[in-house]
This record gives structure tokens, sequence and C-alpha cells, in this order.
């Protein structure tokens, strides 16, 4: 950290395309100030207008029933197992890939820091995901609800939840209190 700046700001490097590139960026150190700044992050904004579309496509193909609620928690939870699945198997695994080496930059960048994936990966994984589950679901209608219950879980859920761990906000008790906590030894032993 640059002891020039308030506590609350660092100077990182950036990995852009396999470029370093100097970023400052706020840590924020309150509650609000973290909402704040994921609800304007470029990222939260493409992933709610992306989740708001795949609704609205959805009710234009028909009613909304049972069945499209339960893809939908399907794929809220889907996403739940996946991320576990990756981040345990691959992101911390020997195998020599992308996603690892974009993890360990993570890894690498001082605890404190806004932790929110860029607009290009966010678009590219809701793309990719979004085409999958559309050739696998081979229905318009269920393809909505399953990209709709991921993208909701994972782009909104988990990234915020993701987001607010690595603020400078602590939280009093709870479940978030107990989240931060794992989440910090989990970066502080680089493991599992």
């Amino acid at each position: 950290p640059n002891t020039s700046q308030p506590a609350t700001q660092h100077t990182m490097q950036a990995q852009s395309h396999g470029q370093d590139a100097p970023v400052q960026e706020a840590v924020p150190a309150t509650l609000g100030h973290a909402l704040a700044v994921f609800a304007t992050h470029p990222s939260t904004v493409l992933a709610a207008c992306v989740i708001s579309g795949v609704l609205y496509a959805r009710t234009s193909i028909g009613h909304l029933g049972p069945l499209d609620v339960a893809v939908m928690a399907l794929g809220g939870a889907l996403w739940v197992c996946q991320e576990w699945a990756i981040h345990k198997y691959l992101l911390h695994s020997s195998l020599d890939w992308f996603g690892r080496v974009i993890h360990e930059g993570h890894h690498a960048k001082p605890y404190h820091h806004v932790s929110i994936d860029d607009p290009v990966t966010v678009g590219g994984f809701m793309a990719a995901s979004g085409a999958l589950f559309g050739l696998l679901l081979q229905d318009p209608a269920l393809t909505c609800d399953m990209c709709a219950g991921y993208f909701t879980a994972g782009l909104l859920g988990y990234q915020l939840i993701h987001h607010l761990v690595h603020t400078r906000w602590v939280p009093q008790g709870g479940f978030m209190r107990a989240v931060r906590r794992h989440h910090m030894l989990h970066h502080l032993r680089n493991s599992d």
C-alpha cells in the first residue's frame, strides 16, 4: 500500500489480458459504501440487465408455473455446487489453465480489495453458460428459467458476498461474520 493514500485506498496491479495496469481503488469500510460500490459496478449492472432481459424473455414465452420456479431454484443450487467443486478441484489444483492463473492473481492481491469480476469475464461467462443451458435443455422457457436462477445466485448473490468479505467492513455477528472469517482463513492458508 502507498502510505500517502488514505487507509481505505491502495494501489495494486490488475491483470488485464496479460498486461499489468496500475489501478486505484477505494476499499469500502462500511456496509453502505460496500453495497454502493457493488450496485454501481459495471459487472453488477451488466448482470442485472441480462437477468432482467432473461426474465422478460421468459414471461414473453408464457406464464410461469411450478416447474419454472423449480428450474430457477435448480439453477441457483447448480451455481453453489459448481462454485465449490471448481474452486476445490480446479482453482487450487496443479493443472495449468487460465482459471487457476486468474484465481492465483486474486490470492496475490491484498486481502482487502474490491473483488468483483470485470464485465468481460461476467459477459463471457453468461454467454457461455447460457449457450450450454440452451443446448442441454432444448427448451427456450426452461433455458431462461435456468439462466435466471444460475445468474442470480452466482453473479448477484455469490459475487456480492465475495465482495463484502474482501472489504474492510466487519460484520458484528451471524452468517456474514462466519463467512468472512472462513474466507479470510482460506486466503491465509491458500488451499481448499
